[in-house]
């Protein structure tokens, strides 16, 4: 009897340290897993944080890009405008050399005809 009841009592005490392991090795588990849960939601939170930051950038990217084509639009209407204002400065140069060449001819006219007039006289 007296050896029966011993092989009982380690049964249980050998059952009860099987249990406190299954325990502990348990509750390491647990403490594992919700360190791990933490890392991800630390990590899912950065990424939200990122992509608004990213998010943001775009926008002002985006912004900028429409300033810089809009410059850019107004440079090519002052180009065209200055091209305009070249073009029509080279036609009166031409214009005025047109111009100074017949009143050359006129000068030229009068003088040969203020020569033959007095010649005449």
């Amino acid at each position: 009897r007296e050896c029966s009841c011993l092989r009982r009592e380690n049964e249980v005490e050998r059952r009860s340290k099987q249990i406190d392991e299954k325990e502990s090795v348990q509750s390491k588990e647990r403490e594992r897993l919700e360190s791990l849960e933490k890392d991800v939601s630390d990590r899912e939170l950065l990424c939200s944080n990122r992509e608004e930051e990213l998010s943001k950038r775009l926008e002002e990217i985006a912004e900028k890009e429409s300033l810089v084509n809009n410059d850019q639009d107004e440079l090519q209407l002052q180009r065209q405008v200055l091209a305009t204002e070249q073009d029509e400065i080279e036609k009166g140069k031409k214009q005025l050399q047109l111009d100074m060449q017949n009143a050359e001819k006129i000068i030229s006219n009068r003088e040969l005809d203020c020569t033959r007039q007095e010649e005449e006289l």
